[in-house]
């Protein structure tokens, strides 16, 4: 009876609100149970989690987890991938103080970076050469503007086996698209070369490219996220930089065989923050 209140209580309290005043959408809700640890302490709070989408006017657009605590008198705002800030700093009386605080405030994705790493010993698919086997290393950070303006740089390094040698590009970021499909978010951005290792005379200075960066909390079958990143080239020029990496467990195509960060086998950690 107590939580098909709260739902009810939610629901009137967010169709009570003015539309000139804060026109969110209230997307889906779910129950985040309580957690203990071994001592008992509580590790995660009981909640009825609510997903808003601040698309009123004069709002910013995004999308927010507000969570009604179960056993306090208190709402928290958070704004994903974020998940360890509350938005304001603090916690809030009522639901409709901390949709406001959400949808008020910026909360434009401004910074963004990426590590990735692989280390690829068996030719397995999508594999397809010994010459692709060894180490591959990703970074990269920057920032976001409006209308697609981006600014960074991201470097590719790869430490092969098959034969032995390092080879390398490194890109300046050009420009920038941003969208969200649920919790996820997608960063596609465009990158110039501006060196390389020119080994065989591919990725030369000036070659188009596109990195694709994902940042997703969902949890894949390892207890990992959902991050990954997508790396391809356009244009007559070859480049043979073209990778991609998540946190799945590859199996006998990595070592080790599991994914995820910081010791798996190959892993994604994306970042993008207001």
């Amino acid at each position: 009876m107590k939580q098909v209140f709260a739902c009810v209580w939610v629901v009137v309290l967010t169709l009570c609100i003015p539309a000139s005043t804060l026109a969110y959408q209230a997307l889906r809700q779910m129950n985040q149970p309580e957690s203990r640890d071994a001592t008992g302490k509580i590790t995660v709070e009981a909640a009825l989690i609510t997903i808003i989408a601040c698309n009123g006017a004069g709002e910013n657009g995004g999308q927010f987890y507000i969570y009604g605590y179960a056993n306090r008198p208190a709402f928290r705002a958070v704004h994903p991938p974020d998940w360890g800030h509350a938005v304001g700093g603090r916690d809030f009386g009522t639901f409709q103080q901390a949709a406001r605080a959400a949808c008020g405030t910026s909360h434009a994705v401004s910074k963004w970076s990426v590590q990735a790493y692989a280390n690829n010993v068996r030719v397995l698919p999508p594999l397809i050469g010994k010459w692709q086997l060894g180490k591959f290393h990703l970074r990269g950070s920057g920032t976001l503007g409006p209308n697609g303006a981006a600014s960074g740089t991201i470097s590719d390094t790869d430490d092969n086996t098959s034969p032995a040698m390092r080879l390398f590009a490194n890109m300046k970021v050009i420009g920038g698209v941003l969208s969200q499909q649920g919790d996820a978010q997608t960063l596609t951005l465009t990158v110039v070369v501006t060196s390389s290792d020119l080994v065989h005379g591919e990725c030369p200075a000036g070659l188009r490219g596109t990195v694709v960066l994902i940042s997703n909390p969902d949890k894949l079958s390892n207890g990992q996220n959902s991050d990954g990143f997508t790396e391809n080239w356009a244009g007559a020029a070859f480049c043979g930089h073209v990778h991609g990496t998540t946190n799945a467990d590859a199996g006998a195509r990595t070592s080790p065989p599991t994914g995820g960060p910081p010791n798996g086998g190959q892993w994604a950690i994306i970042r993008l923050t207001p």
